[in-house]
């Protein structure tokens, strides 16, 4: 008992701390290391807010301007008055007379899209849309120009009807274009310039982003083209790749954390999903080309569509591009589920198994609802990912101009990031303009994706606490 140490032998912890000046200098150099690394953390925090600032203003800057225009038909032949304050009739009459036998395609092409069969009847076309009742059984091709004014002043307003004249009546053609802030501060300076350099143009305020450009076709003129082509497939691809990459991701994330046995294979598969995770987006579209466009759509025939009816036997469609982004963002969802199961409390599955539950009671009714929110979370970290990805697309057959609308999951598409990418390696510089404009149309799409995403994971957060 002698050898034991006593009571008093034992240091207590503040005889283990420095005393006195020694201890304020240790906590002086520990403060100073702190406020060492908060002022880096804030710097570094500034710099990227600083960067995401002037990024953003040079997309805002690119998007609005002057530009100087040249039309084919002056707008002040067409009428004494300016055409906005002309009725829906005058516009309608201006149409038929200015565009003639051909505005029967001018309204195809609006409004039904190239591809509709112009040999089947208005009432076939027009089925769910106002038509005159006395032209129902009268095939398309054989509209009058009169019978299609008439057709189009039931179906359009007075804004989409001026849209279509100045796409082709006016037919304008973007000489120049100025950014927003050189605008503001240059305009007469820009003024002298177009009026000795192109006396034909006219100086107008421009705004590439406007109703016309979100829901106008791609076409090869920087003054006309669209994004609705791009818009489409970038929904039809979004929407998707959740419904497909959401339930595996979360299935093999339940498997993982509540069924598998913790053995080196298990371990060896986690290991390679969060390696997944990493890997390059190109080497991604080199397996859906491989696999979903060559092998099922080539080969097989089933994301072409042709085992199915379609006449495409490409498989580079949309399909083939969503099962592509499905697979990029895999692992990211499994990985991020896992994490929201593995944080649901062992609490709540002892008191589930404890009223009798079975496991698989427990999982869908207890730990699945309790892993909502994280689960959301890393569908949203996925998607928003997945939304500004080019290259794998570009793989599996994205295309940088297409004039047919998709319809279906075996139609060739195109999405935003393609199109901003094809239209910023354009040499007119006006598809610049577009180009930014096309940014804030996918930042748009994004953020509502990102919000609704956020609202119905903290409406599952209130739901839990019991509001």
């Amino acid at each position: 008992m002698s050898n034991l140490p006593q009571k008093n032998d034992i240091p207590l912890p503040s005889d283990a701390l420095p005393q006195g000046e020694e201890f304020q200098t240790l906590l002086a150099a520990r403060n100073r290391v702190a406020r060492r690394w908060r002022n880096l953390f804030f710097i570094a925090s500034v710099i990227g807010f600083v960067a995401l600032v002037l990024l953003f203003t040079n997309v805002i800057n690119q998007t609005f301007g002057l530009v100087a225009v040249e039309y084919n038909v002056k707008p002040e032949t067409l009428s004494s008055q300016p055409l906005d304050q002309l009725s829906e009739d005058e516009l309608l009459t201006i149409l038929a007379d200015k565009v003639g036998r051909r505005l029967r395609i001018v309204f195809r092409d609006a409004e039904l899209g190239r591809t509709a069969d112009i040999q089947q009847t208005v009432k076939v076309l027009f089925g769910s849309k106002p038509y005159p009742p006395e032209l129902g059984d009268v095939v398309y091709a054989q509209l009058t120009t009169q019978q299609v004014s008439q057709i189009m002043g039931l179906l359009y307003t007075k804004e989409q009807l001026l849209a279509i004249i100045e796409k082709d009546v006016l037919q304008p053609r973007y000489v120049e274009s100025w950014p927003l802030f050189y605008s503001l501060q240059n305009r007469p300076a820009i003024e002298a310039e177009i009026a000795q350099k192109q006396p034909n143009a006219t100086l107008q305020w421009r705004s590439w982003l406007n109703a016309t450009f979100v829901g106008g076709d791609l076409t090869s003129d920087a003054s006309t083209t669209g994004l609705r082509m791009a818009l489409t497939g970038s929904l039809w691809i979004i929407v998707l790749t959740i419904l497909i990459s959401l339930p595996l991701g979360v299935g093999a994330a339940v498997y993982l954390e509540e069924y598998a046995p913790h053995t080196p294979l298990s371990n060896l598969i986690e290991t390679n999903i969060r390696n997944l995770a990493g890997v390059p987006s190109i080497i991604y579209g080199m397996l859906g080309l491989a696999v979903f466009v060559r092998a099922l759509g080539d080969t097989l025939g089933l994301t072409s569509g042709r085992v199915f009816g379609s006449t495409d036997t490409s498989g580079r469609s949309i399909i083939s591009a969503s099962l592509t982004m499905a697979l990029l963002i895999l692992p990211v969802v499994i990985i991020n589920a896992q994490e929201a199961i593995r944080a649901v409390p062992s609490t709540l599955r002892e008191a589930s198994f404890g009223v009798g539950a079975t496991k698989w009671q427990t999982v869908w009714r207890v730990v699945l609802p309790s892993a909502t929110p994280g689960i959301l979370t890393g569908l949203i970290l996925s998607v928003s990912r997945a939304v500004g990805e080019t290259a794998p697309l570009i793989v599996v057959g994205g295309l940088t101009f297409i004039t047919v609308y998709p319809r279906n999951i075996f139609d060739k598409f195109t999405v935003i990031p393609i199109q901003v990418y094809s239209w910023t390696s354009e040499p007119t510089a006006q598809f610049k303009n577009v180009a930014a404009a096309a940014i804030i149309v996918l930042l748009v799409l994004l953020v509502s994706l990102n919000a609704t995403a956020i609202v119905i994971r903290n409406r599952f957060a209130r739901y839990l606490r019991g509001n």
